[in-house]
């Protein structure tokens, strides 16, 4: 902080930390130790405010990752998305066939007649 103070102080033109007077109402120059105060609080406050914003920035990327976890389904939930579907079109085939009047009395000829091959279908969730 003390080299921050050094280089204002001793740049060309130089540089000069001022506190306002009320009773004069003009502006006195400050010491090194009031100066090297008010730099050190400003880069504290710098920093902070970095910090803040990386903060934010970073709860901004775990939120979207959290959202992409929520909203994609996986693997398990696409398998028995799948099974439900596959079900479904097997329950509607045999509908359609039991209103045709085509309905043989044995499932697995009910099965094959309607051109369902019969599928075991495992899921490891």
């Amino acid at each position: 902080v003390y080299d921050i103070v050094k280089l204002i102080r001793n740049s060309s033109p130089p540089g000069r930390f001022l506190k306002f007077n009320e009773k004069s109402e003009l502006w006195e120059p400050v010491s090194d130790h009031v100066a090297k105060e008010r730099v050190g609080q400003s880069l504290r406050k710098a920093f902070l405010k970095k910090q803040k914003i990386a903060m934010k920035w970073s709860y901004s990327l775990e939120q979207k990752e959290k959202e992409k976890r929520i909203y994609q389904p996986n693997h398990c939930e696409n398998t028995y998305s799948k099974l439900f579907s596959l079900q479904q079109d097997i329950l509607q085939a045999l509908r359609s066939e039991m209103l045709s009047s085509n309905f043989a009395e044995d499932e697995n000829d009910n099965l094959e007649s309607l051109g369902v091959e019969r599928q075991i279908i495992t899921a490891s969730c």
